[in-house]
């Protein structure tokens, strides 16, 4: 995906729904980025910040709502969430990001933005990509 998309140093990465930080470390470790990730549920906020100490992780993960903080400064956005939250995902990001900022929603379409590219992973995962 990094590769694909060219996600590079000069990208400033949001993860909505970061869970273990998992995607995150990735991202920041195959492109450079910076990166930030959004998780409301505690436990897992807190195992992806002991996560971060072991892998000397630079990014940002931030316990609470994605919804409730800017998403100004993102250049790209990543999600793996489920099909209701879509519409609010679209008004927000085409209400508050630049454009040119990509969204990147695995697995789940959203009717509401402008498609820029679909494939696979080769886990078998549908990305869509979006481009405000």
């Amino acid at each position: 995906m990094v590769d694909r998309l060219g996600i590079g140093s000069e990208d400033y990465v949001f993860e909505l729904g970061s869970g273990n930080g998992k995607v995150v470390f990735l991202i920041e470790k195959y492109s450079g980025a910076r990166v930030k990730g959004f998780e409301s549920t505690l436990w897992t906020h807190l195992w992806a910040k002991i996560l971060k100490s072991l892998k000397k992780s630079k990014s940002e993960l931030i316990h609470g709502d994605f919804f409730q903080t800017s998403w100004q400064d993102a250049t790209v956005i990543y999600m793996y969430l489920y099909p209701p939250l879509m519409p609010q995902i679209a008004e927000k990001a085409l209400a508050e990001c630049r454009p040119g900022t990509r969204l990147i929603s695995r697995d789940f379409y959203n009717e509401n933005l402008n498609q820029v590219d679909r494939f696979k992973t080769p886990g078998g995962h549908e990305m869509f990509v979006y481009q405000i």
